[in-house]
């Protein structure tokens, strides 16, 4: 609860009466959040073809973080703004920020028996394990697995206290 409070006096939430901490996260949610918190200059164009509906300051978090190298699409046209966001999807983005602010990998391995293929999370979850940032429960990571909101602030906070370690 203090984290979600921290964060909403930092200004990545905005009141909206409750915070639904078990309720799951849609990728421009994700985003809108991550760039709340990283407050990134959006660039004038994107690729995405799919974000036209969105509210302004979600398609510039979008357009923001496209450009940073830290969010990618579904598709080289599509963001999948309505869809879930899975946790090592969620671990890619962030261990990005992380790289852009200088963090560089340790190449810690964790014991987390359901890691993903693709090497590039693998990588990410492992050292998002290692900082502290994003755990796992009894033994799994659950990769595929949807981030709920509470989940969400914890891994930013985290995030930012890791950033500010970094200065």
């Amino acid at each position: 609860e203090e984290v979600m409070e921290a964060l909403w006096e930092g200004g990545s939430f905005e009141e909206a009466g409750k915070f639904n901490p078990e309720g799951t996260l849609k990728r421009c949610q994700f985003a809108l959040m991550l760039n709340r918190a990283l407050d990134l200059d959006v660039p004038a164009t994107t690729n995405f073809t799919d974000i036209a509906k969105l509210d302004q300051e979600t398609q510039d978090a979008v357009k923001a973080l496209n450009a940073y190298g830290i969010i990618n699409g579904t598709s080289a046209t599509t963001f999948g703004a309505g869809d879930g966001i899975k946790r090592q999807h969620a671990a890619l983005m962030i261990y990005r920020v992380l790289e852009k602010n200088g963090y560089k990998a340790t190449g810690v391995t964790s014991n987390f028996t359901d890691l993903p293929k693709d090497a590039e999370a693998v990588k990410a979850i492992n050292e998002l394990n290692n900082l502290g940032i994003m755990t796992g429960y009894n033994g799994q990571v659950t990769p595929n697995a949807v981030l709920t909101r509470s989940q969400m602030a914890k891994i930013v906070n985290n995030t930012l206290n890791v950033l500010l370690e970094l200065k």
